[in-house]
């Protein structure tokens, strides 16, 4: 996956040759500043390689990361935990059924709370809820 978003991934409008859309009117910026209606307000942030060169960067890339890896070997072996717990096959089925379903809604609840919560508060309670899941199947002794 990497390779293919090297390649294709692309930050800026202006690396497919596009461009900001106008400003709507002549107006004051915060610095009381007239803006034209011809002007391009600057984007915000960072371009790929100032982000790169951030503690902030890396610590989400570990994050991620590391999130995924949790979230799939648990996946991968709940089949075995569930066949410890006595579960059958079917149960484990329906189990799993009910799991993909949830994740199916709850991931655009979550694409559209990124846009109305802040970003770091959004991650630190994702990364709790993560935590707190594993330390539940930790300290889960039978189903």
């Amino acid at each position: 996956m990497l390779p293919v978003i090297l390649l294709l991934y692309r930050n800026l409008p202006e690396d497919v040759g596009q461009q900001l859309e106008e400003a709507p009117a002549d107006r004051s910026d915060v610095s009381g500043a007239t803006v034209h209606r011809n002007s391009v307000a600057p984007l915000a942030g960072l371009d790929l390689r100032s982000a790169v060169r951030t503690r902030a960067y890396w610590i989400m890339i570990t994050l991620h990361f590391v999130t995924g890896m949790v979230w799939a070997g648990t996946v991968f072996h709940l089949i075995p935990v569930f066949d410890r717990c006595g579960l059958t096959a079917n149960q484990a089925a329906a189990i799993l059924g009910i799991y993909a379903v949830s994740m199916a809604v709850v991931q655009p609840i979550a694409g559209l709370l990124t846009d109305l919560v802040p970003l770091n508060l959004f991650l630190s309670a994702a990364s709790a809820l993560v935590a707190s899941a594993m330390a539940v199947l930790l300290s889960t002794q039978s189903m």
